[in-house]
């Protein structure tokens, strides 16, 4: 009985142990990921050096055909904080984590933007990286959200949106 006691007290610290660490990581820097190079600019400089930005669509990879890694996806496993953008491959790639990582927080950077269609498509130009104006919306939109998730440096964000 004891001994049973015992492995069930060692896996709960070791659980609870996890689950703070996975939160909370050791360098102190809010884990994030991107789908594509121009988020990570924005991320990074918003989030200066309280942020560890992941991408996944590399340089040369194209977004339509994307599929992440292993490797990635035990990376994405261990973020807090996914920036989505509103590319097609977002949608199934959520799925997968949303049910096996509840933890994430999942922001989509398109908030309070109106998409227009693109033409060739009639579906929502996802490009909103190329207008500055935006830029600006979807960087208040990272700045709030690292806010949220670290408000003791809110200030520091602010100054640097």
């Amino acid at each position: 009985m004891k001994i049973k006691t015992l492995a069930g007290v060692l896996f709960l610290l070791f659980f609870c142990s996890a689950s703070w660490a996975e939160q909370n990581p050791s360098d102190g820097k809010i884990k994030t990921f991107v789908s594509i190079l121009p988020q990570a600019y924005f991320v990074e400089r918003i989030g200066g050096p309280f942020v560890d930005v992941e991408v996944l669509v590399g340089p040369g990879q194209p977004d339509e055909t994307y599929e992440p890694s292993p490797k990635q996806m035990v990376a994405l496993a261990e973020t807090q904080i996914y920036f989505r953008i509103g590319l097609p491959f977002e949608d199934q790639l959520l799925k997968k984590i949303i049910a096996s990582h509840e933890h994430l927080k999942v922001i989509d950077s398109r908030a309070d933007i109106s998409l227009q269609p693109m033409e060739s498509l009639e579906t929502p130009d996802p490009h909103i990286w190329m207008d500055p104006s935006l830029v600006k919306i979807q960087s208040r939109t990272i700045c709030n959200a690292l806010k949220e998730i670290d408000p003791a440096r809110s200030s520091e964000y602010e100054e640097n949106l």
